[in-house]
């Protein structure tokens, strides 16, 4: 519905190299959710407000997300003629996912704004629901 997209992530950490650095632990684990993404996208459509599982090694819970389109100020993109967006990936806890696929991706989108937590992938925080 977005037209192509590019997928975006954000973090509240610092800019840093060091591989102990939380930053770097982040940036590592969205560039492996992005490559999953780009395999699944091959044969799958993701739109906005949708969740994902992303599997992860065998024994490992697998990843949860929820899709937004990322238009701050409500800027859009045409590349030629053709509509680009930007697709924003949201990490969130299993229990967020099972509450958005219950009541929309919108009204946990909504619970994140409402929290301080949109549009970051950080899971430092409590889930903005209960089980």
């Amino acid at each position: 519905s977005i037209g192509t997209y590019e997928l975006v992530a954000f973090t509240r950490n610092l800019i840093s190299s060091e591989k102990d650095s939380d930053f770097f632990k982040i940036e590592r684990r969205m560039c492996g959710i992005f490559t999953s993404l780009g395999f699944y996208t091959k044969t799958a459509r993701i739109e906005p407000r949708e969740t994902c599982e992303v599997p992860q090694n065998e024994g490992e819970p697998n990843i949860c997300l929820i899709f937004d389109e990322y238009a701050p100020n409500g800027t859009h993109f045409t590349i030629g003629d053709k509509k680009h967006g930007l697709l924003l990936v949201i990490e969130i806890f299993p229990e967020e996912m099972c509450y958005a696929m219950n009541n929309g991706g919108q009204k946990l989108l909504n619970l994140l704004k409402e929290k301080g937590h949109y549009p970051y992938s950080d899971m430092n925080r409590k889930p903005v629901v209960s089980k």
